[in-house]
């Protein structure tokens, strides 16, 4: 059984999920990276098809946001559970040919490919709010460490122990 994201705040794994040094050159690389990540720590099942499926998405419309900030998200067949992996890059990459800012921070959602995608939504609702506020982004750019850089994040898009949108009893 895998933890939900916020929980990984009080485990010593809480790197898993995070890349605090993402060398990547495009979107698809940092796509690639930390749907790796999603593997390795037994979300994602299958690595080439979320990665296919968050692609796709990204044809339709590109997840890349202004203050250079990407938010690729898919809900996938090879997705077991909902996680999140967060990259930084100190750099910057382009996300994609359109690209005129590099992105730096890059928020990845995974869900499962169910009926019901209300909590998925809820949660990618409640990131994109978080994400119009400079001082988060900059706690989410400056975080010295993976905890903290966790424990940012979970204060603003707050999940239960079943990974459900929870904005008044995160825990």
């Amino acid at each position: 059984m895998t933890e939900n994201f916020s929980s990984l705040m009080q485990v010593s794994s809480a790197a898993e999920l995070v890349v605090l040094s993402l060398d990547s050159t495009s979107g698809i690389e940092a796509i690639a990276t930390l749907a790796g990540r999603l593997v390795a720590r037994g979300n994602v099942t299958d690595h080439q098809r979320f990665v296919a499926d968050v692609l796709h998405r990204e044809e339709q419309f590109s997840t890349e946001l202004p203050w250079g900030i990407a938010m690729p998200h898919a809900r996938s067949t090879a997705v077991r559970d909902f996680a999140i992996a967060i990259g930084r890059s100190d750099e910057g990459f382009f996300w994609n040919s359109e690209s005129e800012e590099a992105t730096r921070l890059v928020v990845m959602l995974a869900a499962p490919d169910a009926k019901d995608g209300s909590d998925f939504i809820e949660v990618l609702s409640a990131l994109a709010k978080a994400l119009l506020d400079e001082e988060f982004r900059e706690a989410m750019l400056s975080s010295g460490d993976a905890g903290a850089l966790i424990g940012t994040f979970a204060e603003r898009v707050p999940l239960n122990r079943d990974n459900h949108y929870n904005p008044d009893n995160p825990a």
